[in-house]
């Protein structure tokens, strides 16, 4: 016999997991979803509309230590970041 068509207990179904979490972004100012990849790529930017995305304060952090890291002391230019002491 076919048992197919029974129904299952609840307690025997895997929970399912959701893959596509965080996968996209919606822009707040086009409306348009947007792959995440392809929004980090473009440096925060929506690639539809160049609308720039909030970053975090660690994120901001992060950008600003990578700068200082990459200045050299032979470079003369007016814009010399600052290091907070």
């Amino acid at each position: 016999m076919a048992a197919w068509f029974w129904k299952r207990d609840k307690e025997d179904e895997k929970p399912r997991k959701v893959v596509t979490e965080g996968l996209w972004v919606k822009c707040d100012s086009c409306k348009e979803i947007v792959y995440r990849a392809e929004m980090e790529r473009s440096g925060r930017v929506c690639p539809k509309c160049h609308y720039p995305f909030r970053i975090s304060a660690k994120e901001r952090l992060a950008l600003s230590l990578r700068e200082v890291k990459t200045w050299t002391a032979g470079s003369r230019s007016a814009s010399k970041p600052r290091v907070p002491e």
